[in-house]
């Protein structure tokens, strides 16, 4: 036996002194298979590379990437040929009362943002909407919207709020998107032609501020709902029309629910179109 592992020993020795290191990744990575080590660590690396589901788990690298609040790339990094083109942007800060339709009693002395009191006594409500519209078409149902807005409403007595946008008619919006909040539910609305599509109960806590928006996609015909930044409901698009809706307005009503006084609070209102 000592002879043996002495031999052993030899061997060992000469080899080392007197052969080449092997060149480890060209070895077979098994004795029963010709696939190299370096053949097989580069099979590996493709098939994590065509895995969609790589780093995604939580707290890995690509999810940590795409739920950050800000990525912080540098500046002019997006090409211009991958940037949506904005048609429209605007946000009303209500500033100023100047050129709107205001019923009731409303308020803009704590700016940014308007106070809209429905009274019990005449005309039981308040509101203030724009008028006019431009002509150019918030709800461009050929390209991409949002409409999103902040706010806040009480509940005392009641109330019913209304936060809306599209085509009005007496105070009321035929066509268009809108939220109607009431004593017992809260439902978002979509009406496009002569078709109307309502979302299920959306539960919103009163005396909370808010952001809800509500954004939708040409590509697939969808309303996607969002509050506080959670999705919240999606709406299919009611009929297959993609008319230019134009002469939009918005308007804001709070009317009393017969009680005492309801308070709807709006901070900002902002419509946003692109090319998708």
């Amino acid at each position: 036996m000592g002879l043996i592992l002495e031999v052993s020993i030899l061997a060992s020795l000469a080899y080392t002194l007197f052969m080449a290191d092997p060149v480890w990744g060209m070895l077979p990575k098994s004795q029963s298979e010709a696939t190299t080590i370096d053949q097989e660590i580069d099979a590996k690396i493709a098939a994590h590379n065509a895995d969609p589901t790589a780093h995604l788990g939580t707290g890995q690298s690509i999810d940590v990437h795409r739920t950050n609040s800000m990525i912080d790339h540098p500046a002019g990094s997006i090409p211009a040929d991958k940037a949506s083109a904005t048609l429209f942007d605007y946000t009303f800060d209500f500033r100023a009362l100047t050129g709107l339709t205001v019923h009731g009693d409303v308020q803009n002395a704590f700016w940014p943002g308007v106070e809209i009191n429905a009274s019990t006594g005449s005309p039981g409500y308040g509101s203030v909407q724009s008028l006019g519209g431009n002509g150019r078409g918030w709800l461009d149902y050929t390209n991409d919207w949002l409409v999103q807005f902040t706010f806040w409403q009480s509940d005392d007595g009641g109330p019913t709020g209304l936060i809306g946008i599209g085509q009005l008619d007496t105070g009321a919006i035929v066509r268009g998107v809108y939220l109607t909040m009431g004593p017992s539910s809260d439902v978002l609305t979509w009406k496009k032609g002569t078709d109307t599509v309502n979302s299920s109960n959306l539960a919103i806590s009163k005396y909370e501020w808010h952001t809800m928006r509500l954004q939708y996609s040409s590509a697939d015909r969808k309303l996607y709902i969002y509050l506080d930044g959670v999705l919240v409901a999606t709406l299919n698009d009611p009929n297959t029309n993609t008319y230019h809706d134009g002469l939009n307005n918005f308007i804001l009503k709070e009317v009393d629910g017969g009680m005492d006084d309801g308070l709807l609070m709006l901070e900002t209102l902002r419509v946003s179109v692109w090319v998708p």
